[in-house]
């Protein structure tokens, strides 16, 4: 028998993809008989009713994953097949959370065919998952050594032990860029820039580090799984690090603007004045999850089309995207710099993040439901962001362009 997890999350979130089901044959939300039902039709796991799926749901009884691998197989072929779970990655996490392993290349056909290459579909963003960046950090775990060496002194030695083995000029390199994206990424996140001259310089270096660093990351990063990958042609070892290049800069501009908007956030909470280290720390999250990023795509990409190495179809748009929207989205923050620093702004900022943290994990939380989801999201969030901006409609009209445009972001 497993162990169950804690408060049954693994049962609510079966339920909760299954009220998000529509029967094919009545068009009604997938009852938990007809779930039995589909259950001997879609994947050949007979007698099964709605009162045993109920007790599973519930979490009273739990599936073992290794007798009934074909019940939770089967379960999550039926919750695809209605509509409820969208995609593979889906369906790992939902195992994941009730600690069972994820899916073989052959329970994956089984639920959708097309998952043998949607594998992973695994487009430059989603490289950015707990799971990829914990699996980097395990490259640079402290080994078990010895009780007496774990003194600073010990760290400082076996610190330099490990760097004895990378050349000299990659570490000199990797302090440089270290150093640049400090320098040029520093400068944006300490607010507010009241000089219109030096706020242009500001965010051109912004827009200029998101361009440089990237190629560098690439170049300075090894792939992961390395030994796996067929580099022995220069086509090969050039796609791969085009492939580097595409997912260092993804990661590189995704959390840039993501650094940005968390420090325009401290800035609002008070939060950056009182500890000092925030900035510093915002300015190496791009590098590092450019990093990540970096690493991880090759591998992926080697997964999902074999041997020879290939682009996904998204995966040039993904980088010319990202290498024209930091000068797309810059001039925003230039010109509207005065209006993102006002108290109003920074409540509807917090209110806004919030709301959008809130819509991106609701697959997490089963126990809000869609009426509480639209309420908080659809409803609560654009009333408190009319609450924090009352002053503009006090008078009939707006009386300026920037007035018109809160009042389009609270309509939008």
């Amino acid at each position: 028998m497993m162990n169950r997890p804690p408060e049954n999350l693994f049962g609510k979130q079966l339920r909760f993809y299954r009220h998000h089901c529509v029967d094919p044959s009545t068009g009604k939300r997938l009852t938990q008989d007809r779930l039995g039902e589909l259950l001997d039709e879609l994947a050949a796991v007979p007698g099964l009713d709605g009162k045993r799926i109920g007790r599973w749901e519930r979490g009273v009884d739990i599936i073992d994953h290794t007798e009934r691998r074909d019940l939770l197989v089967g379960w999550l072929q039926v919750l695809h097949h209605c509509g409820g779970l969208r995609n593979q990655a889906e369906a790992n996490q939902l195992l994941k959370l009730g600690q069972y392993s994820s899916l073989t290349t052959a329970e994956a056909q089984q639920i959708n065919p097309n998952w043998k290459n949607e594998g992973q579909q695994t487009l430059p963003a989603l490289a950015f998952t707990i799971e990829n960046v914990l699996e980097v950090l395990k490259k640079y775990r402290l080994p078990y050594i010895e009780p007496q060496l774990r003194t600073p002194a010990g760290l400082v030695i076996w610190g330099l032990n490990r760097l004895q083995h990378l050349p000299y000029i990659k570490i000199l390199a990797v302090l440089f860029l270290m150093a640049a994206t400090y320098l040029a990424l520093r400068p944006s996140f300490v607010w507010p820039i009241l000089d219109e001259t030096r706020r242009l310089q500001v965010y051109g270096r912004f827009v200029l580090i998101n361009l440089l660093a990237p190629f560098f990351v690439a170049w300075l990063t090894q792939p992961d799984y390395i030994e796996h990958l067929t580099m022995e042609t220069r086509l090969q070892r050039r796609l791969y690090f085009h492939l580097q290049w595409i997912g260092a800069q993804v990661g590189f501009v995704a959390f840039g603007w993501v650094a940005l908007l968390a420090s325009l956030a401290f800035y609002h909470l008070g939060l950056l004045s009182r500890v000092p280290w925030l900035v510093g720390g915002l300015t190496m999250l791009p590098l590092f999850m450019s990093y990540v990023s970096a690493s991880r795509l090759p591998i992926d990409r080697h997964t999902m089309f074999g041997d020879e190495p290939k682009l996904h179809e998204a995966d040039l748009l993904f980088w010319r995207v990202f290498i024209v929207a930091p000068a797309v989205l810059m001039p925003f923050f230039y010109f509207f710099h005065d209006l993102l620093v006002t108290a109003q702004f920074g409540g509807s900022l917090l209110v806004g993040l919030i709301a959008l943290i809130i819509w991106h994990r609701r697959v997490e939380l089963p126990q809000l439901n869609d009426i509480a989801l639209l309420g908080i999201v659809g409803v609560l969030t654009p009333l408190l962001i009319f609450y924090f901006n009352r002053q503009l409609f006090l008078s009939p009209y707006p009386q300026n362009w920037e007035e018109w445009l809160i009042i389009i972001t609270i309509m939008s």
